[in-house]
């Protein structure tokens, strides 16, 4: 009976009995095919078998082959075994012993399934659930780590807010932060106020495309830079300028928009400047309508691109309103 073509796969399951009386091995074609061995070749002996195991396995089968052949126990096991050509394979093995007349052990018969390609795609299911459960935890920590970012940059305050605190004019300010319903991401997203040295108070929102610690680091750096220019004095127009060059140097470029306010209490005179971003809405006698902006685009992509910068007076009786979106 010929045997298999040249490269195909060996048949899967192969039968053996191994005989305690005369010494007699019997391996069906199958079992051949499954070790790797040549038909025609001497069958492996129960000496010889652990001899093509992998270290590690072979007090397994020792195991399984004095369980069956002097407790008389069925075996059920695998290990894996070494081919002439290295290859390795995992067998399943399953036997029982042979009594004769007078109950004792003649010989142990068994059946060996190579199961491989079946272990194989196991261990690939599980690296496979093993990674996406990985990337599931870094992105849990990515997220949390990000809201916290963002916690710690923005203002500690909600609701409202009276800027400066002390003197005539002071501004009743009031925000809140709305993430997107679509995305349980965190972008970079900011609002601000804060009382300036000289008696003034700065305003800004803006956007950072992009989500999670990226966005709200760059957000973090914008930020910072922004009250630092805004403290040392610099006008908002200038400041927007400044911002620009900032994205434009970053080590991870980003685009963005912004918005900057600087209100004088004692003159009521407020100054803005725009970068890609929305001008602001002013309400008067319940009606509101948006100054009219020049806007340009705070990004990498035009480098040194003017900004928006524009002024106008307010009285008491007005309100402004100042969004990330249109």
């Amino acid at each position: 009976m010929d045997g298999p073509p040249a490269g195909s796969p060996p048949n899967r399951v192969g039968s053996a009995e191994w005989n305690l009386l005369t010494d007699e091995v019997s391996w069906s074609e199958e079992l051949y095919e499954i070790f790797g061995r040549p038909p025609g070749s001497p069958p492996l002996s129960l000496d010889d078998l652990p001899s093509v195991l992998l270290p590690d396995d072979q007090p397994k089968l020792t195991s399984m082959v004095t369980g069956c052949l002097v407790d008389g126990r069925p075996m059920d096991g695998e290990f894996r075994i070494v081919l002439p050509d290295s290859r390795v394979r995992t067998l399943h093995m399953t036997g029982e012993p042979v009594l004769d007349s007078e109950g004792c052990t003649a010989s142990m018969w068994a059946v060996l399934r190579d199961v491989s390609e079946l272990r194989r795609s196991e261990e690939t299911v599980s690296r496979t659930r093993d990674s996406a459960q990985t990337d599931e935890r870094i992105e849990r920590t990515e997220h949390r780590m990000a809201v916290e970012l963002q916690e710690t940059v923005l203002p500690p305050w909600r609701g409202s807010l009276r800027l400066p605190q002390q003197g005539p004019g002071a501004l009743d300010i009031a925000a809140h932060y709305l993430p997107s319903a679509s995305s349980g991401l965190i972008g970079g997203d900011w609002y601000d106020a804060m009382e300036l040295p000289d008696g003034r108070t700065l305003l800004t929102v803006g956007d950072l495309t992009g989500h999670g610690i990226p966005a709200t680091s760059a957000m973090a750096m914008m930020l910072g830079a922004l009250r630092g220019m805004a403290v040392a004095g610099i006008e908002p127009g200038a400041l927007m300028g400044h911002l620009n060059h900032l994205l434009e140097t970053s080590v991870q470029p980003a685009l963005g928009s912004a918005l900057c306010c600087r209100f004088d209490p004692a003159t009521g005179l407020l100054s803005w400047a725009q970068a890609g971003h929305p001008a602001p809405l002013l309400f008067r006698d319940g009606t509101g309508r948006q100054l009219p902006p020049r806007t340009e685009c705070c990004s990498v992509p035009r480098p040194g691109s003017p900004t928006s910068r524009t002024r106008c007076a307010c009285s008491p009786a007005m309100c402004w309103c100042c969004t990330r979106t249109a």
